[in-house]
């Protein structure tokens, strides 16, 4: 029996819900990860929560337990580079965030992940609950704090041409 996944029509369809890009950024001991992720939706007014959806093979994805305190950086039209940059898996290294300016304002002290100081916008997010099932994780996280860094910039955003993959 063939994956609704892998229907044409039905793949399609799903690739055209549009989605935003961001980097979901974690501290771990002396080590600053981070990926892009795409799948991220309110899930909540009161408290105001967040999902997120992490591809299970991403190292990221293991820290992602209930409690954990994670950042999501919301990027602007014409972050390609940064894209590129986190879309791939970087295991080993210990700073994903290199070489990349990060917001040192009051605001953001004390949060447990880099802020992109060029992102458009950051929330500062608690684990309160991870759904385990297929290829991703379903990670719900309570907004602990956010910040705007570009009210003027457009969030960048994109379509896929399939559901069935990035």
């Amino acid at each position: 029996m063939t994956s609704i996944a892998h229907h044409t029509q039905a793949a399609r369809a799903v690739g055209r819900i549009p989605s935003g890009l961001f980097v979901l950024g974690l501290t771990t001991g002396s080590a600053r990860q981070g990926v892009l992720v795409s799948w991220v939706q309110q899930a909540g007014f009161e408290p105001l929560m967040v999902s997120v959806a992490v591809r299970a093979d991403r190292p990221i994805q293991a820290a992602l337990k209930r409690g954990t305190r994670f950042v999501l950086n919301q990027l602007a039209e014409g972050q390609s580079d940064l894209v590129r940059r986190f879309a791939r898996s970087s295991p080993g290294r210990l700073d994903d965030f290199e070489g990349l300016e990060l917001a040192r304002e009051p605001r953001v002290e004390g949060w447990s992940g880099p802020v992109l100081a060029d992102a458009l916008a950051a929330l500062h997010l608690e684990v309160v609950a991870v759904v385990q099932e297929g290829d991703h994780a379903l990670v719900l996280g309570r907004v602990l704090d956010g910040v705007v860094h570009n009210g003027q910039a457009e969030p960048l955003v994109h379509l896929r041409k399939s559901g069935a993959h990035y």
